[in-house]
């Protein structure tokens, strides 16, 4: 019973951390892909004043 319910939490633990790991890499990837298009705009919206 104690195995097994350890086993359960070791389980989850690995989950949550591959979940945030997968959350991780989407984010800075997103982050990587805006950044260029973010300071295009920004570029645009001065020289347009």
């Amino acid at each position: 019973m104690n195995a097994k319910k350890a086993n359960v939490i070791l389980k989850a633990i690995e989950a949550g951390v591959a979940i945030a790991g997968i959350y991780t890499t989407v984010s800075a990837t997103l982050a990587i892909a805006i950044l260029p298009l973010s300071i295009y705009c920004l570029i645009v919206i001065v020289k347009g004043q």
